[in-house]
């Protein structure tokens, strides 16, 4: 799973406050899930993106975080957390795979009991005389 973690490098003309919404807006999150991290109303967080775009004259959220990118005011960062969990299983599986192929268990025994010699010899005897 990727994460995507973004820093604010510079303000430039934004407020403190509207530079956070930019950093959340950055990583992905939807206006009511930056207003619940705030701890604002969704509306409020609504007029400080309308700031923004304003601002950097944008008209939709996401030309507002590649004007931002481009502007140098956030540097977006990709995060690969559970890579060595993914690894680990992967090898794991390749061990399963690769001993699946040695058969150290003893064959299975077959339901039906095994001819006598005796019994054995009959029938090939059979056979020739056929």
């Amino acid at each position: 799973m990727s994460k995507i973690n973004a820093h604010i490098l510079k303000q430039g003309t934004l407020s403190p406050k509207e530079s956070v919404i930019l950093r959340h807006l950055c990583e992905g999150y939807m206006r009511k899930e930056i207003a619940f991290r705030v701890c604002r109303t969704p509306s409020t967080v609504d007029k400080q993106i309308e700031s923004i775009m304003e601002k950097l004259d944008c008209h939709c959220a996401a030309q507002v975080v590649a004007t931002a990118v481009a502007a140098g005011l956030v540097e977006i960062t990709i995060s690969h957390e559970h890579s060595l969990f993914i690894k680990m299983v992967c090898v794991l599986l390749m061990i399963n795979i690769t001993s699946s192929h040695l058969d150290l268990r003893r064959a299975p025994r077959s339901a039906r009991p095994l001819r006598s010699m005796r019994t054995s010899a009959r029938v090939v005897r059979t056979v020739r005389q056929s």
